[in-house]
């Protein structure tokens, strides 16, 4: 490439530089506003972490279904919320959890001592000593 060449390419460069040609506006070529990919001011509308929440939607929040609070305001608290019904933290036991509380922990119809899962608690355990002399 001559000199000449090169000297018309840096002013045609130069030129373009001057006049706002090449620099991005933030609009398109019809004039339309482009979002920039902007993900930290404040005062615009459509970026993820605004502080201004002018895009953000009035949604409830998801329930938290272990915190003992209405998180999505329904009125229905952690495993009362229909919201919990597939979560782990309202899932019935698979097994008697407490074998002396007179409830059917794992919803088997067996109660405490009744339950095969209480075999080897203590508090089903055949008493070691005597406790009732007058029952020949």
């Amino acid at each position: 490439m001559s000199l000449r060449s090169l000297n018309l390419l840096f002013g045609l460069a130069m030129l373009g530089a001057l006049s706002g040609c090449g620099q991005d506006d933030g609009k398109d070529d019809t004039g339309e506003t482009v979002d920039s990919g902007d993900t930290d001011d404040t005062d615009d509308t459509d970026d993820t972490d605004d502080t201004d929440d002018t895009d953000d939607t009035d949604e409830p929040a998801d329930e938290i279904c272990d915190n003992a609070a209405d998180d999505d305001g329904d009125g229905a608290t952690d495993c009362d919320d229909t919201d919990c019904a597939g979560d782990a933290a309202c899932a019935a036991p698979t097994v008697e959890t407490d074998c002396d509380d007179t409830l059917d922990d794992d919803g088997d119809g067996a109660i405490d001592c009744d339950d095969t899962d209480c075999a080897a608690d203590a508090a089903c355990a055949a008493p070691s000593v005597e406790t009732v002399c007058d029952d020949t």
